[in-house]
């Protein structure tokens, strides 16, 4: 697993390249978690991940939810076809919000930002995505 970090102001865009599986989880939330507690807004580009299972959502949301606690967003973007339909199935899209590109990323943090303390991703009513959306224990 190999990660870049391009920085701008409070937003992170980084990219991961590899297998993002049960052994690798663990260095990429070891490199990132700091971003995302300190509040940054982390766009994860997943275009060069060859492997996202259930260790990769954990570590995802793992990062949203910390980031959105102390004031930063999460998203994903360039979501390889394979991993997508993964996505859709377990209705991740609705926990950790997914974007087309880095400058919608930058919108999405520029509009959030005028909005004040509360977050531009807001979770759906409780009936929506099929997967659990807790945040609390999962670090």
């Amino acid at each position: 697993m190999s990660i870049r970090l391009a920085s701008d102001n409070a937003l992170d865009v980084i990219a991961l390249q590899g297998d993002l599986d049960l052994a690798s989880c663990p260095e990429v939330l070891e490199q990132l978690g700091t971003r995302a507690l300190a509040g940054r807004h982390l766009v994860i580009d997943l275009a060069g991940v060859t492997m996202f299972g259930a260790a990769a959502m954990t570590l995802v949301q793992t990062l949203h939810c910390d980031a959105t606690a102390a004031g930063g967003s999460c998203c994903l973007t360039a979501v390889p076809a394979q991993i997508l339909r993964i996505m859709t199935l377990v209705g991740f899209e609705h926990v950790v919000p997914i974007v087309h590109d880095h400058h919608e990323a930058q919108r999405r943090v520029a509009r959030r930002k005028g909005l004040g303390p509360e977050s531009a991703y807001s979770l759906p009513p409780a009936n929506g995505p099929r997967m659990l959306r807790v945040c609390e224990g999962m670090r």
